[in-house]
């Protein structure tokens, strides 16, 4: 800003077009512009992040760099601001240096970060960190590939893990969720979180899952809503059990009793995941469009959604009088 100020007003104005202003330096004759450019273009991945990966960091005032790497450390051991750096943003400085030096860290720290993440999760709280962290574990538990040296220094390959060969995709998937289950119940999460937490971090998917947790058919049956923290996934396994996602027509009185019990929010989530509302292009987190009819995929024409929006009208009443703005349209 002092010395370049011309280029940092490039950079400044051309942030989503940075690499045509490192290419306008690139080919300067001026040898202030080539060291410039290769201070800006420097790519490497360690803590702080280089300007390239991440330029906005750099500008000022847009997201100022205050952290050392051992400033950061010691912070680890305080739980209240542990949790506020867990819900950071993508581009801070505690996201970039876990991202970088999360597997050089002592096992009493990368454990304390998993166990924060994990309580973050169970009280509704997702952010990039904890789906880093979470990554990070899922690929400790089981790894996707394994990296083998290449003689001669022909540099690293990968390999297909001894644990994965001749593994059908379900019975990888039965590991993995052997292998998280005792963890998420050490982390007193009920099955309606268990099941959040694996059908988010894509961990495994329902269907994977029927038959795992053989209460979900007596918990529906009770509508014991109130008991679970996300209710809505327990709905939804007992729906991918019976195989009948989509088909309203097929679904028994119990399933639209739970449907009525279930809280807004639950409810909104339940209604993506069945195609029947999708979230609007408007910032608002309360508008959404109610289709009356979505994409069919196996058989390429479009689904019927009436059936469902005529069940549930009182609790799509309920929700417009909650300040939830649900425009009709089809898909």
């Amino acid at each position: 800003y002092l010395f370049h100020y011309t280029t940092y007003n490039k950079l400044l104005i051309n942030k989503n077009h940075i690499f045509t202003v490192l290419s306008e330096l690139e080919k300067s004759k001026s040898p202030f512009d080539l060291v410039l450019y290769s201070i800006l273009n420097k790519s490497k991945d360690q803590y702080p992040v280089q300007f390239k990966k991440n330029p906005g960091i750099y500008f000022l005032f847009e997201a100022p760099t205050n952290l050392t790497a051992s400033e950061i450390e010691e912070q680890l051991q305080n739980d209240d601001k542990l949790n506020e750096y867990l819900m950071a943003k993508s581009n801070s400085d505690f996201f970039n240096y876990i991202t970088s030096s999360f597997r050089n860290l002592n096992k009493p720290s990368q454990t304390a970060l998993l166990n924060a993440s994990l309580s973050l999760f169970n009280k509704q709280y997702n952010s990039d960190v904890i789906k880093f962290l979470v990554s990070e574990k899922d690929q400790k538990i089981l790894p996707y590939k394994v990296p083998i040296q290449i003689e001669n220094g022909g540099g690293i390959a990968y390999s297909v893990p001894e644990d994965l060969v001749d593994k059908s995709d379900e019975e990888i998937y039965q590991i993995r969720y052997e292998k998280w289950r005792p963890i998420l119940q050490d982390a007193q999460y009920d099955i309606s979180q268990q099941l959040k937490f694996f059908v988010t971090f894509h961990i495994t998917g329902l269907k994977y899952l029927n038959g795992c947790y053989g209460e979900i058919p007596s918990i529906v049956k009770s509508c014991s809503v109130n008991d679970y923290v996300s209710p809505e996934y327990i709905l939804l396994e007992y729906i991918s059990e019976l195989n009948q996602w989509y088909l309203f027509s097929e679904w028994e009185d119990v399933v639209w009793e739970y449907i009525k019990k279930l809280p807004l929010e639950s409810l909104i989530t339940f209604l993506k995941y069945q195609d029947v509302v999708r979230k609007s292009e408007n910032k608002d987190p309360k508008d959404y469009i109610l289709m009356e009819a979505s994409h069919d995929f196996d058989n390429g024409g479009l689904r019927d959604n009436i059936i469902i929006i005529e069940k549930i009208e009182d609790r799509l009443k309920t929700l417009e009088n909650n300040n939830y703005i649900l425009k009709k349209d089809t898909d």
